[in-house]
């Protein structure tokens, strides 16, 4: 008889204790939300409507940051913290930028091999073959820049729509 009454208060404080619990900010993750960025010193801004970005249609990947104005090219990045810079940690630092041509442009680039100290097997990190910019500047068109940050605790990426002049 007594069975049952404990149990039933071991549930009740079960879900009051997990109802307490904060689930964390409204934030997507691996989307961009948790960093700010400057490019040669234009802001990085939320994207409003893709659809009106001719060049974006055949893109696969989900782009959702733009710059108001067009870029040199030189690819000056400066990233800064905002208010939910605490879901990826302290120690921030640009870990990767790729740049995705959208238009027809020749960039000089070379091949290299590039180690993946997230991505383990057994034991080892991956390596991959990779292009690498063999120029200072990009020449003009339009891109998608995919800007990854690594932190203590996680990681983010912007895929930022680009136009070079």
């Amino acid at each position: 008889m007594l069975f049952f009454p404990r149990f039933l208060l071991y549930c009740i404080f079960a879900l009051l204790l997990l109802s307490s619990c904060q689930t964390g900010p409204d934030v997507p993750y691996y989307r961009g939300y948790t960093f700010d960025a400057t490019i040669d010193g234009v802001r990085v801004l939320p994207l409003k409507k893709s659809q009106n970005i001719p060049a974006l249609q055949g893109y696969m990947r989900d782009v959702r940051w733009q710059m108001n104005e067009p870029i040199s090219g030189y690819l000056n990045v400066v990233i800064a913290p905002n208010s939910h810079s605490g879901l990826v940690g302290n120690n921030v630092y640009i870990e990767d930028i790729q740049i995705v041509p959208l238009s027809r442009v020749k960039i000089k680039t070379y091949r290299a091999l590039s180690r993946d100290n997230s991505v383990l097997i057994g034991g080892r990190a991956t390596v991959t073959d990779v292009n690498v910019m063999d120029q200072q500047k990009l020449p003009a068109g339009e891109y998608v820049i995919r800007l990854k940050i690594q932190g203590s605790k996680n990681w983010d990426r912007k895929e930022i729509y680009a136009r070079v002049r």
